[in-house]
């Protein structure tokens, strides 16, 4: 068996001046080499400069206390990794580099596992001050994990030790588990950014969940209401005060592209706001459990009248009952469509679209955080908006 150790750049450094030399910090990494095969480099959490590691002599060279310190570490690593080898060897176990690598950190105890690294993201999250939804998802995504690696008997297992092999056989599991492909594949994005997050601390040197794609399963088309059918919800008169205040929200979300989740977070004392030109606006940053993006929509009239008529309060009501109450007011209108909460945010992005807005300002209007998601969204451009645009095409050719 053979131990190196090897000096590995931060990541934030990586693209560094190459005038800076070699003054550049760094960790040291330790790869085994076991009859010709190399296990994973694993980090030995030594930090350097690039011109105090001497790879010859495989310590570093300085005589301050510290440095004296870190080199006991590295001779202390190598030690232990080597009484490995030879207990196996004496207990005729199966021995290869990846298999003492794995023995030495389960035995070294101090490295933060995946488990323990997704808990602390949660808890930045929540030192962020993310909205109470957003924790409350990714807490059940973590539980969702955790019996997984309970399953798998892998509760040790480091972020340098989830493989893309790994992810796949999560990915596996969540659908054996009565998780569909778009919730799973969530999930596994999750798992994404927490090891984008052990990069950041430098416990490992690149994701190699990066590139992984999972297949989110088809895409469900939502309903969206044409002009007409939005103008008949807001100009009916129900004798039912709920229902009233229901299809108010829904044309409210209609005009701004709020989903049910924006609408109960709104605070219009802070998300209304006044530019230079006198010109109100609505700035919110949408709930997303892994990343957010702020929506920015302007004030249309017909929302603020909604707004002005609850003196800028909202009612709030549950999604169930929303949803509910939805399926009521669609019966009374006569609109044969089925109405959610989901179906006027995708009528308002409509909307713009056929008002001539481009699609990359509705992609911001809709708190995107890609305008590939807007494309996914509304790919099939309607009858309609053909129509509007051929009445502009002045040509010959097509008279």
């Amino acid at each position: 068996m053979n131990v190196l150790f090897f000096f590995r750049k931060h990541a934030k450094t990586a693209h560094a001046n190459t005038t800076q030399g070699n003054t550049e910090q760094g960790t040291i990494y330790c790869r085994i080499t076991v009859n010709g095969v190399r296990s994973t480099p694993f980090s030995t959490y030594v930090k350097v400069e690039k011109n105090k590691w001497n790879a010859d002599a495989q310590l570093i060279v300085s005589s301050s206390e510290d440095a004296q310190l870190d080199n006991q570490t590295l001779r202390q690593i190598r030690l232990t990794l080597k009484e490995i080898y030879n207990e196996f060897l004496s207990l005729g176990r199966t021995i290869s580099a990846e298999i003492i690598k794995r023995e030495y950190v389960l035995r070294a105890g101090s490295a933060i596992t995946f488990l323990g690294l997704m808990d602390k993201l949660i808890q930045r999250k929540i030192e962020e001050k993310k909205v109470a939804g957003t924790v409350k998802k990714l807490r059940a995504w973590q539980t969702k994990v955790t019996k997984f690696f309970v399953e798998q008997k892998i509760l040790f297992l480091t972020p340098e030790l989830f493989s893309p092999k790994i992810s796949q056989q999560l990915y596996e599991w969540l659908l054996d588990h009565k998780s569909g492909k778009t919730h799973a594949s969530k999930i596994l994005t999750f798992c994404r950014e927490v090891m984008d997050y052990a990069v950041c601390n430098e416990l490992i040197a690149a994701n190699p969940l990066r590139s992984m794609k999972f297949d989110m399963g088809e895409y469900k088309q939502t309903p969206i209401l044409e002009w007409e059918e939005l103008e008949l919800l807001a100009n009916h008169a129900f004798s039912s005060l709920r229902l009233g205040q229901v299809c108010d929200l829904f044309v409210f979300n209609a005009f701004t592209g709020m989903s049910y989740v924006d609408y109960r977070n709104f605070d219009p004392n802070q998300a209304i706001v006044t530019d230079e030109e006198g010109k109100e606006w609505i700035h919110y940053i949408r709930e997303k459990p892994v990343s957010e993006c702020e929506a920015i929509v302007p004030f249309f009239p017909r929302a603020k009248k909604i707004l002005e008529k609850y003196r800028y309060h909202l009612p709030v009501v549950s999604n169930q009952k929303y949803n509910a109450y939805l399926k009521e007011i669609a019966e009374i209108v006569g609109i044969r469509k089925n109405l959610t909460t989901q179906v006027a945010r995708k009528t308002a992005g409509q909307l713009w679209l056929d008002a001539g807005v481009p699609l990359a300002t509705v992609s911001r209007m809709l708190g995107h955080t890609n305008i590939r998601t807007t494309q996914q969204h509304y790919a099939k451009i309607r009858r309609n908006r053909i129509k509007m645009d051929w009445q502009k095409v002045d040509h010959p050719a097509f008279q």
